[in-house]
């Protein structure tokens, strides 16, 4: 499904590699255990991405996380999968966006 990209495909530039990069998935595969601690519970939580607090620019955070929970063999999972997409860059915490 997904190919991994050797590392000879970051030995560039930064903004080129930010280029290249437009388009790819980010896959991290943790335990069940750090996965618990880490994913957020949606709206309701204050601090999660799907919490956007009246600010349109988390709208994008909230459509590219993925968070699927895999279980084989017995064994826990969470495979998170994230779409890089371009975005507008914000100049600080100050920042209405």
């Amino acid at each position: 499904m997904f190919e991994k990209l050797d590392r000879k495909f970051y030995r560039k530039d930064a903004i080129q590699l930010a280029k290249d990069l437009l388009g790819k998935y980010l896959i991290h595969d943790i335990s069940a255990y750090e996965a618990n601690r880490n994913i957020t519970t949606g709206e309701s939580d204050i601090n999660g991405n799907l919490n956007t607090g009246g600010k349109s620019r988390n709208d994008v955070i909230a459509g590219i996380i993925t968070k699927e929970g895999v279980n084989k063999e017995g064994t826990k999972k969470t495979l998170l999968i994230g779409k890089i997409v371009e975005t507008e860059a914000y100049m600080g915490f100050h920042d209405k966006g």
